[in-house]
């Protein structure tokens, strides 16, 4: 997944918080370490919900926005995974 992120965002600098599909927590830290990301890839989910598989993303931004790591005018990029290892990004304005 890191080379799909990597060829479509070679500067990563520009996106301020990085929604994955959140499976395992040490998947993520792995990925934010490749991607060069550090603490702008949110990985709170998995840690308090488990694998909530396609709720993830929507779970992220929820708790992303409570806690204030996530305010309005931020450039997000969504990472969604699905079984067979289909990837893809969305990225926009929140």
């Amino acid at each position: 997944m890191t080379s799909f992120v990597k060829a479509a965002y070679p500067d990563v600098s520009g996106i301020d918080i990085w929604f994955p599909h959140s499976s395992s927590e040490s998947a993520l830290k792995i990925m934010a370490t490749r991607l060069g990301v550090g603490d702008r890839l949110y990985d709170k989910v998995f840690r308090k919900f488990g694998n909530l598989a396609s709720a993830s993303i929507p779970a992220a931004m929820c708790e992303a926005t409570k806690e204030g790591s996530l305010e309005r005018g931020m450039r997000v990029v969504l990472c969604p995974a699905s079984a067979g290892m289909v990837f893809g990004l969305m990225e926009g304005i929140y």
